[in-house]
């Protein structure tokens, strides 16, 4: 893993963290975005297998004197087919089969993150990981 992949992530766990403490986006700092060098966007590419999967999206900028940022909740987004995929913020979930991009665009950069969908019409199996597990941290959780 590179140091902008690193970074990436250590922005995604500050915000998920944020939101998971009950902190709604409204109640952030406005981001600066300032003229980035570049974006860069994880996942870099997406595919999605099935009506159940879904990909959160985390964007970074990359700034001239070496600085990080992460900027994911002020890019602008952009699906290329809407028959593909929906956005739900920066989640990203499957419509129909096909493949498609997303266009992202922050700070007059822009970058393009390929999305794949499969398997729209086939029936999904139960995973015990995904499906039954979670049931069951909820249904634990109700005392």
């Amino acid at each position: 893993m590179n140091s902008g992949t690193i970074s990436s992530l250590a922005g995604l766990a500050i915000v998920w963290g944020s939101f998971a403490a009950g902190v709604h986006a409204d109640d952030l700092e406005p981001i600066q975005v300032g003229q980035p060098q570049r974006l860069e966007v994880f996942p870099p590419a997406i595919k999605l297998n099935g009506p159940r999967r879904q990909s959160q999206i985390g964007v970074t900028g990359i700034y001239a004197d070496g600085s990080v940022q992460d900027l994911t909740r002020a890019v602008e987004f952009a699906p290329s087919d809407q028959k593909v995929f929906k956005l739900e913020g920066t989640l990203v979930k499957p419509i129909a089969d096909g493949t498609t991009e997303l266009i992202l665009s922050a700070g007059g950069q822009a970058a393009k993150v390929p999305v794949e969908v499969t398997g729209m019409g086939q029936p999904q199996a139960v995973s015990f990981e995904y499906d039954t597990l979670a049931a069951l941290n909820v249904w634990g959780s109700m005392d």
